[in-house]
């Protein structure tokens, strides 16, 4: 399942212009757990670097949440939400992160671990989710590889690193330094 194919276009260009537009957002499913279900879209990102085989991405994403009561996630559920916020992807095959300011000032970086032995912890499945979404137009949400992550990030070029989410405090962009694939701090 993919997103909207301009995603992929833009990545494989690097061009540091492009832009989804609003239009093309697509509605996906996060997770579903305890009788509800997480929804977003991406409705538009621009690429703000690219080197060393690092993207840096930074998305306009609005998110909703349904309730099934019984967990009955089949069944349609009345969404609530849709409020947009700023997300950065750093789409790396060593340092995959999501980045999101915080209301403290600076940011908040979440590394990922997409080969860490199997299915993500539960709390942090619609992470894997999100970037899978924003770094490689994959809607996962109810796709059985996200029970097999390892496989999944091993397919798209991925290599063991850290064996857990990593939540860092970032004070600028700058520190993630794009294209060194080195740690943050």
């Amino acid at each position: 399942m993919r997103l909207v194919p301009a995603i992929a276009a833009c990545v494989l260009s690097a061009v540091a212009s492009c832009v989804v537009p609003a239009s093309a957002a697509e509605l996906l499913r996060g997770r579903c757990h305890m009788d509800y279900c997480s929804w977003f879209s991406i409705e538009e990102y621009n690429i703000v670097t690219a080197e060393g085989g690092e993207v840096l991405k930074r998305a306009t994403l609005k998110s909703w949440e349904s309730h099934h009561p019984g967990g009955s996630y089949d069944s349609p559920g009345r969404r609530e939400g849709g409020d947009p916020f700023t997300t950065w992807f750093l789409c790396s095959k060593t340092r995959p992160s999501l980045v999101w300011p915080v209301e403290v000032g600076g940011f908040e970086q979440v590394e990922l671990a997409p080969i860490a032995d199997g299915t993500p912890a539960g709390a942090t499945t619609y992470a894997y989710v999100l970037y899978f979404a924003g770094c490689h137009g994959l809607a996962l949400g109810d796709d059985p590889r996200l029970d097999d992550l390892d496989g999944l990030a091993r397919q798209y070029g991925y290599r063991g690193g850290a064996d857990a989410v990593r939540v860092h405090a970032i004070q600028s962009l700058d520190e993630l330094r794009v294209g060194h694939g080195g740690a943050t701090r």
